[in-house]
């Protein structure tokens, strides 16, 4: 009872606080005139404010924080502390690209040595099966892409933010240990979508996109230590749609010889626009999409064993998703 009312009061207030403050993001934003120019690879047609995303970043930030400094028994206390410490260097760092524009390079070393330092106070995951430094490498390039995958798939309204509930509302469910700071969390983002929502008035940023692509994978880790297999198909199938995306065009463009960070309008959901479709007619579908996938990660969270079968199906249903968008290019007869 008590349990249930403090996870109710920390999604009402949290989408209370984190609508009130968007807006004041918003106005700071536009004051410091933080402007994403329309461009030949933009999705959007009229210069929009950035960086909105530090509202949730702050609000999140300091209700983990507060919440920790009473949660000092938690498992894992080390490391979760680690992680929202590190999420703050990850959104202050994106915030400064917000502002100044920074280089690739400086923005993937800073992101690598994030994960490193929180991977180094991951508990082993995989120690009878490899050794201690390339399952530990391996943790680091996974969350330092899934860092920048969900930056990449900010790329149109409102869709950054929904996947964010999703993930979040998900994780609470299958992390009850730290199911309020989640919660929060969801909550926040959902906050911002009365001004990221087509037509967006602000985006949230790459402060917003990549704290939330690096705590998302910090959090799915540590699902990881609590039950392995149940961890990792869940993961995989929450977070599909920005995943098979993501790294398909990524694999997709790098075959064609192109830059990786280069800014380009190829993923799926950009394809979707170019074709005429709106951004929220496409978030919508999005969200249609994410509803089916949230329960085959919970099914596969109550049942390990079937998971790959679950992974599989998400994994038919996404290519269904593309061969249908490539069949309405024109590109399939």
């Amino acid at each position: 009872m008590a349990e249930g009312l403090v996870q109710f009061l920390c999604v009402f207030l949290g989408f209370l606080v984190g609508t009130l403050y968007a807006g004041k993001a918003m106005k700071k934003c536009i004051a410091l005139k933080l402007y994403n120019e329309v461009n030949d690879r933009s999705s959007h047609k009229t210069p929009t404010p950035r960086g909105g995303g530090y509202a949730f970043v702050v609000l999140t930030t300091a209700f983990a924080l507060v919440w920790l400094a009473f949660n000092r028994d938690l498992p894992q206390f080390g490391y979760f502390s680690t992680l929202i410490v590190t999420s703050i260097f990850v959104a202050y760092l994106g915030w400064m690209d917000d502002r100044f524009e920074l280089s690739a390079k400086t923005r993937l070393l800073c992101h690598v040595a994030a994960a490193a330092i929180c991977t180094y106070t991951l508990p082993t995951l995989l120690g009878t099966y490899l050794p201690f430094w390339l399952e530990k490498t391996l943790i680091v390039l996974a969350w330092v892409w899934f860092t920048n995958l969900y930056n990449f798939m900010d790329g149109i309204d409102g869709l950054a933010a929904v996947q964010a509930a999703f993930m979040a509302i998900f994780l609470s469910l299958a992390l009850p240990q730290v199911a309020p700071v989640l919660l929060v969390l969801a909550s926040t983002v959902l906050g911002i979508l009365r001004f990221n929502w087509h037509p967006a008035r602000v985006f949230m940023g790459d402060v917003g996109s990549t704290y939330l692509g690096f705590i998302f994978a910090g959090f799915m880790l540590y699902g990881l230590t609590q039950n392995f297999e149940a961890g990792f198909w869940t993961a995989l199938i929450i977070s599909a749609v920005f995943i098979f995306d993501s790294t398909f065009t990524l694999v997709k463009r790098l075959l064609q010889g192109k830059l990786p960070w280069q800014a380009h309008r190829e993923h799926f959901y950009q394809r979707a626009v170019l074709m005429g479709m709106s951004h929220d007619q496409v978030v919508k579908r999005v969200i249609l999409l994410n509803s089916v996938l949230f329960m085959l990660a919970l099914f596969a969270f109550v049942r390990p064993a079937a998971g790959l079968w679950l992974f599989t199906i998400a994994a038919i249903l996404l290519a269904v998703v593309a061969v249908r968008i490539r069949y309405l290019e024109g590109g399939l007869k």
